[in-house]
């Protein structure tokens, strides 16, 4: 049964306003995992570097050098445990599989023949198993 204009017309935005969504998901997800990841690398690193550099010793003295690394080293962990907490990769991820599930939609309806009943299911699962995604859970 084809649709009607009506019909793809809400769809069409739906799956638009869906897309939007999920692709600034995607993108900002992606950055802030990527960042922390290497901004407690490289706090870690630093950490080290200082307790090994005699010139920063004898500039900082030995227990500033030793406060620079701990400092560094409580900054990596705070980021650490907060990227591992706030499940980063995974919202990142759920996001780019959930755009690419979309952009697949979007080609599906552009076919005229496209059925709006099963349009509208593949969007409500798309937004079911993004919501599981993030969540780490079937949603109820």
């Amino acid at each position: 049964m084809t649709m009607t204009q009506e019909e793809r017309q809400f769809l069409s935005e739906q799956v638009a306003e869906k897309f939007d969504w999920f692709n600034r998901g995607s993108r900002n997800w992606s950055f802030v995992f990527n960042w922390s990841l290497a901004a407690s690398a490289l706090l870690s690193a630093a950490a080290a570097v200082v307790l090994k550099i005699t010139f920063l010793q004898e500039y900082l003295g030995q227990d500033g050098a030793k406060d620079i690394a701990a400092a560094t080293a409580a900054a990596a962990t705070l980021i650490t445990a907060l990227a591992a907490g706030g499940g980063f990769g995974r919202k990142w991820q759920a996001n780019r599989v959930s755009r690419g599930r979309i952009e697949r939609l979007r080609i599906a309806l552009s076919d005229p023949e496209a059925d709006a009943k099963h349009i509208r299911s593949e969007l409500e699962d798309i937004i079911r198993k993004h919501d599981e995604a993030i969540i780490g859970s079937p949603v109820k």
